[in-house]
């Protein structure tokens, strides 16, 4: 009987593959060139200043909490259980002291009431030093 032809391979074998496959006994891989490696992209990659931008657009966008506080009084839970409407709360600040103004229950200014359209407001007196809100975090 007649033995039949081997197939060839689509790819012909380089002289080192062939070497390769005869000290392994295993069928190598064809290897991609660096095109079919590497997909190409499309656009490309914004520099630093323009990633820089974009990240800080993201953290401008932040909707925070900002609260006026007039001042604070301690009540016993009874006090507050007899409260009625026309009740008075006299808070501890005297009323020409300036009210702190909180942002996520963090103190970032001091300001006097305003108002403005029939709305109460807050003219900001003075800004609260990096010194002065790391000693209150204490």
């Amino acid at each position: 009987m007649s033995e039949e032809p081997e197939l060839m391979s689509e790819e012909p074998e380089t002289p080192v593959q062939a070497a390769e496959d005869q000290e392994t006994g295993q069928q190598e891989e064809p290897l991609m060139t660096d095109a079919e490696q590497v997909p190409e992209t499309e656009t490309p990659s914004p520099d630093r200043s323009q990633r820089g931008t974009e990240n800080l657009d993201v953290v401008l966008d932040l909707e925070l909490t900002a609260a006026a506080l007039l001042g604070g009084v301690e009540m016993q839970l009874g006090q507050i259980l007899s409260l009625t409407p026309g009740s008075i709360i006299e808070m501890d600040r005297p009323v020409d002291e300036p009210i702190d103004l909180l942002v996520n229950d963090k103190l970032v200014a001091r300001g006097e009431v305003v108002v403005v359209d029939e709305k109460f407001g807050v003219r900001i007196t003075e800004v609260v030093s990096t010194q002065e809100r790391i000693e209150l975090l204490k």
